[in-house]
């Protein structure tokens, strides 16, 4: 993982910091789960390629998991980003 993402850095209006797990924005901070940062992280890493669900799953968790997991971990970051799925 790249050390410079692990200090934190911004998407659009929001300061994320990673080893707080706190997710900065216009409506204040949230604090996430560490598997949700730790998607957020892998996703930024790869910022502009696609990402498949496997290769989440297989990078994130590394061991055998249910996609329902991934499901709610993306949930939670759009409502932390104020991001909605029909957008």
């Amino acid at each position: 993982m790249d050390d410079r993402l692990r200090r934190g850095f911004r998407i659009g209006p929001f300061e994320v910091e990673p080893l707080a797990g706190r997710i900065t924005g216009p409506g204040g901070a949230q604090h996430v789960q560490p598997k949700v940062m730790d998607v957020l992280l892998f996703l930024a890493q790869h910022g502009g390629e696609l990402v498949e669900r496997d290769t989440l799953l297989e990078q994130v968790w590394r061991r055998v998991t249910t996609e329902e997991v991934l499901t709610r971990c993306i949930s939670e970051l759009r409502r932390a980003l104020g991001d909605a799925a029909r957008q």
